[in-house]
């Protein structure tokens, strides 16, 4: 059975159906961008495995947002540097086989460089404030020994929920009044 909730309207209407790797943005781009939204992080990396469906056309429901992220995953902020970010994309990239979903990033398939979304290098050495789900940053994805030298006090956990971050920015956008 359908609960109540599943069943009630978030106060969104999308127009055309949200796939993952739609274009010009993506179901997973907008999701790592509600991430960073919601904590005015720099930058935002959500791994794909973490985005299970796509959001249909038409005035959505809790229900569908939580098809898309079945996980009760939160928000983490990562104070990471240049060098440990882009470590952190390349081996998502590589473990997968897929560029992760990145808000505030650029990153090329052909030559897996990786840059601000302005054009902008990454500096190695200049601290970075990155958005990503508990998962990711508890080491999930194999991304343990990439977080190794990531000292306590430069990750914080919020009380965010993504799901709510999500609701929250596609409220923005696509406001159903």
């Amino acid at each position: 059975a359908v609960s109540a909730a599943e069943q009630s309207h978030i106060g969104v209407l999308l127009r055309h159906p949200l796939r993952r790797n739609g274009t010009p943005v993506g179901l997973g781009d907008l999701i790592a961008e509600a991430l960073r939204a919601i904590v005015r992080a720099d930058f935002a990396v959500q791994n794909t495995g973490g985005v299970r469906a796509d959001l249909p056309a038409g005035d959505l429901t809790f229900g569908q947002v939580f098809q898309v992220l079945p996980f009760d995953n939160r928000v983490t902020i990562l104070i990471l540097t240049g060098q440990q970010l882009r470590a952190m994309i390349k081996h998502m990239h590589a473990r997968k086989g897929e560029v992760p979903y990145v808000a505030g990033l650029a990153v090329s398939r052909e030559d897996r460089s990786i840059h601000s979304a302005d054009g902008a290098a990454l500096d190695d050495a200049k601290l970075y404030r990155v958005a990503t789900n508990d998962f990711l940053a508890d080491g999930g994805d194999g991304l343990d020994a990439v977080f190794k030298d990531v000292p306590t006090e430069r990750r914080t956990d919020t009380d965010y929920d993504m799901r709510e971050a999500l609701i929250e920015l596609l409220r923005e956008r696509y406001p159903a009044r």
